[in-house]
This record gives structure tokens, C-alpha cells and sequence, in this order.
């Protein structure tokens, strides 16, 4: 039976790799369309993700069927339970990057000006697709100061990304340069930028309770 459950652990595991690297995917392609001016990125984006609440809620009932088959002793519970919170900040971080892609592509068609200097779009990407690769190298490691190393890689990322978002909020709403009309359309392309905000500490929320699982951590709040 045990190594039964070891499988089944290991099937849980890689289906988890598969949703990261699904979601690492769709953020590369949606990256190449800011870099690139190319709208039909953005749709393609959306589309790789397309079934990810779907993959999800199967993984979820693999971990459900799981615990009922094997009873698991509180180590591995704590750890099957982790994977459930996992899945479900899996599942919101491709609702963001949904709803990123289709914030871009109606500020492209509305405000493509707005994207003739798109350095913040990209480093604020770029920080969340190094956020994406540091949370999938979690899962297959087991030593403590790595695992530590690789979240602290992405608070790094998190910090980045806040740090540029103030930057272009302080830009984007400076009523000292646009007009009332421009100070709208800004607005509404910073919404786009908060999306992205938004996936990075999702992100970091997702690496939080993988290396809890990972070291046997009891995790202290939900992801919300």
C-alpha cells in the first residue's frame, strides 16, 4: 500500500508540474505578444489556459480519492491539504492571466499609443514568469536552504513587481501631463497592470504552501 500511495503522490505531483508549465506557457506567449505588438498573442494566452479550472478539479479529486483511500497520518494530511490550497491558487492565477490578456487586448485596440513604450509591461512579466519557474523548481526539491533560496527568489520577484507598479501608477495617473480624457484612458490601462500585480503574489501564495508541504510547515492562512 505504500508504495501505492507513493504513486498516487507522484501523479498528484506531476499533474501540478503540468499546470505550472501550462501556465509558464501562456505567460511567454502573452510576453512575446507585448514585445512583438501583436494582439493575436494575447487571445492565444487566454486559450492555453482555457481548461486549467477543469485540470484542477480533477487534480483535486486525485488528493480527495487519496485521502479516502489511504488515510494518510498527519505529516502526509498536512501535505495532501496543502495540495488542495495549491490547486485552488493554481486555478486563480490562471483567472488572472485570463483576465490580464483580456484587459490588453481592449486597451491595444482602445490606447495602442500606450504601448509604444511597454518596459514596465515587460518587466513586470518578466517578474512574473521568473515567479512561475522558481515555484516549479519547488516541487522537485527536497533540501531545506534550496527551497528556502528558491522562495526567496520570489519575494525578490513580488518586491520587483510592486516596486514597478508604483512606478507606472505614479506615471499613468500624473494629471500634471495628460487630460481628462488621456487621464481615463490611463486609468483604464492600469488596470491591466494591476492584473499582473496580482499574479505575482498569487504566485509567491502558491510557493508559500508548496514549501510549507514541502518542510512539513503548517500553513497559517488561506489563499485568498
Amino acid at each position: 500500500m505504500l508504495e501505492t500511495y507513493k504513486k498516487k503522490i507522484t501523479l498528484i505531483e506531476n499533474e501540478i508540474v503540468d499546470v505550472l508549465n501550462c501556465l509558464i506557457n501562456a505567460s511567454n506567449i502573452s510576453f512575446s505578444g507585448v514585445v512583438d505588438m501583436d494582439v493575436s498573442r494575447f487571445k492565444e494566452a487566454k486559450e492555453t489556459v482555457a481548461t486549467i479550472h477543469e485540470t484542477c478539479d480533477a487534480i483535486d479529486t486525485n488528493i480527495i480519492t487519496t485521502l479516502a483511500l489511504f488515510s494518510p497520518e498527519a505529516k502526509d494530511l498536512r501535505k495532501l491539504v496543502s495540495y488542495l490550497k495549491i490547486t485552488a491558487g493554481l486555478t486563480k492565477t490562471a483567472s488572472n492571466i485570463r483576465a490580464y490578456n483580456k484587459s490588453i487586448i481592449k486597451n491595444f485596440k482602445e490606447n495602442s499609443q500606450a504601448f509604444t513604450d511597454s518596459d514596465y509591461l515587460q518587466a513586470l512579466q518578466t517578474s512574473s514568469i521568473e515567479a512561475l519557474k522558481h515555484t516549479l523548481s519547488i516541487i522537485g526539491q527536497e533540501n531545506k536552504d534550496t527551497l528556502e533560496d528558491l522562495f526567496e527568489q520570489i519575494c525578490i520577484e513580488v518586491d520587483k513587481t510592486e516596486m514597478v507598479y508604483e512606478a507606472v501608477e505614479k506615471e499613468l495617473l500624473s494629471t500634471n501631463k495628460i487630460s481628462v480624457e488621456g487621464f481615463a484612458q490611463n486609468s483604464s490601462l492600469l488596470k491591466t497592470f494591476r492584473k499582473l500585480d496580482k499574479m505575482t503574489n498569487r504566485i509567491m501564495d502558491v510557493a508559500t504552501a508548496l514549501v510549507n508541504a514541502k518542510l512539513d510547515r503548517v500553513v497559517v492562512r488561506d489563499l485568498d
